[in-house]
């Protein structure tokens, strides 16, 4: 059972029961009981045409009961107002108006409704898809790193190698030296001059 906001049930004793705005509290107070019953009946037989913003009102449901619009708010706990449709045509023509109206909401729900799930069933595919070509970025990350690391222990065997030839050209030359500039060459060299 939903239930019904002081505003609703002003507006319905204003709008629909065409009691004096003076002599609705009154009303109200005295037939609350039968009040909520008739407004719960009338919403129990509406149908729902919208969810959403009108104007600059909070987005809210509205159902459709004969030429009555019953709007309910977004949680769908209360009725916050009640008002008649019109079109100024007269309460037949009128009728034939919103018949016709709820008609065409219905034809496009269903459309849309068509739409949604063709939609979802896309949504799904290329869904399926991204996750398909995360798992293999994923895996070519992980591929990426293993190389990355690989390259980097080859370029550390590189400089080890590199150092070690460095290292033993540089002994080489220090041994080397050693013979080179033994005492004799020194001494030949003092001589010379």
């Amino acid at each position: 059972m939903i239930g019904i906001t002081n505003h609703g049930y002003d507006r319905y004793c204003e709008r629909v029961l065409e009691i004096k705005v003076c002599d609705i509290k009154n009303y109200i107070a005295e037939n609350r009981e039968g009040l909520t019953l008739e407004i719960q009946s009338k919403f129990d037989k509406s149908k729902f045409i919208y969810f959403g913003k009108y104007n600059d009102q909070p987005k809210a449901n509205y159902y459709v009961y004969e030429n009555l619009m019953l709007v309910a708010n977004d949680q769908n706990q209360a009725i916050m107002s009640v008002y008649f449709i019109s079109f100024d045509f007269g309460e037949e023509m009128d009728m034939i108006i919103i018949k016709d109206l709820i008609k065409q909401i219905d034809e496009h729900g269903e459309k849309v409704e068509k739409l949604n799930e063709q939609h979802d069933e896309e949504l799904s595919s290329i869904q399926f898809e991204i996750d398909k070509i995360g798992i293999e970025l994923s895996f070519l990350q992980e591929q990426m790193d293993l190389y990355k690391k690989s390259l980097s222990y080859l370029e550390n065997d590189k400089t080890r190698i590199t150092c070690e030839k460095t290292l033993n050209q540089s002994i080489i030359h220090r041994l080397a030296s050693k013979l080179c500039y033994s005492i004799n060459y020194k001494i030949s060299g003092l001589t010379k001059k």
